[in-house]
């Protein structure tokens, strides 16, 4: 399908402001909604502002928008449990109810994680989206799954096109310090000749993927009609946390040592998670595995700007 006009929430986020300069780029006439100014030079934006927008909140931006399709990002990594559920389940289960309201409706393109599987990854073996999801309790995933479900049953009793682009690791530049990689580059950015690092485990390997090709993909899973549903956004490759890490500190030029501290294992922790591409594959989508060194280099200039300025 052609995409004309758009709504994106969470504009403002790591994905979110790539999302919206790619539909721009598109000619897509994009509503953001949320909090503060507009993500994006070009966008037409509504500052709902922080707390859980209203039904008669999305019904304006609805009407102001007219979108083709709603891209729904708007959500919180961290905080309590109530926070994340109200963030993460709370803000979606509003715009399904005002969706409902409309006999047309816009399909929707909902930001998974692949933190929703928890328990579930073997270890070495692509994860695919029929895979029973176990995430811990009363966590950041369990939210998101819960997200989903709502998203899915939605979908079921409405006949809405929906989908769930289960996001693996998006890296790149402008990653917040909330990520792993980001707290890396930014504790080597801000060290003066060197020092020490600590960390939980990075003998890990994980299925990361360019900023810049989650949002491409997330657009592409829009225009392709035939895809609905739950889909991984990944690469199907693992890439090994410590070599990336090692290669920051490299790139640095400083003295610095990782040391490992007890308290940050995570007991039980997964070695290599990747996810399936099958889904995309069948739908003629293939996002290319990044190039972890050039992400890597990329992330640390950015924080050693930051540092600077």
């Amino acid at each position: 399908m052609m995409i004309r006009r758009a709504i994106v929430t969470g504009a403002s986020g790591f994905i979110g402001q790539k999302l919206v300069r790619q539909l721009i780029a598109r000619r897509v006439r994009v509503l953001t909604v949320g909090i503060g100014g507009a993500a994006n030079e070009g966008a037409q934006h509504l500052d709902f502002g922080p707390a859980i927008w209203t039904e008669p909140q999305w019904r304006q931006a609805i009407e102001t928008g007219d979108p083709d399709v709603v891209f729904h990002l708007a959500g919180r990594f961290r905080g309590s449990f109530a926070e994340l559920e109200a963030a993460n389940i709370g803000q979606l289960q509003t715009l399904l109810a005002s969706l409902s309201a409309y006999e047309t409706k816009p399909a929707l393109v909902v930001a998974g994680s692949a933190a929703e599987y928890g328990t579930a990854f073997l270890d070495g073996e692509p994860t695919s989206e029929s895979v029973v999801c176990t995430p811990a309790s009363q966590s950041y995933g369990a939210t998101k799954h819960a997200q989903t479900r709502a998203a899915m049953a939605f979908a079921e009793k409405t006949g809405a096109r929906i989908i769930i682009a289960r996001i693996f690791n998006a890296v790149g530049a402008g990653m917040p310090k909330s990520l792993a990689l980001g707290d890396f580059a930014a504790q080597i950015a801000a060290m003066g000749a060197g020092g020490v690092i600590r960390t939980g485990n990075l003998d890990v390997w994980r299925d990361f993927l360019d900023v810049e090709t989650v949002a491409q993909t997330m657009v592409r899973l829009a225009e392709v009609s035939a895809a609905d549903g739950i889909i991984n956004v990944c690469s199907g490759v693992a890439a090994h946390l410590r070599t990336i890490v090692e290669h920051m500190i490299e790139r640095s030029r400083k003295t610095i040592r990782l040391e490992l501290d007890a308290s940050r294992i995570r007991p039980g922790e997964t070695r290599v998670i990747i996810g399936s591409t099958a889904r995309l594959q069948r739908l003629g989508i293939a996002p290319q595995p990044p190039d972890m060194q050039a992400i890597a280099d990329a992330i640390l200039t950015q924080a050693s700007s930051r540092v600077a300025a």
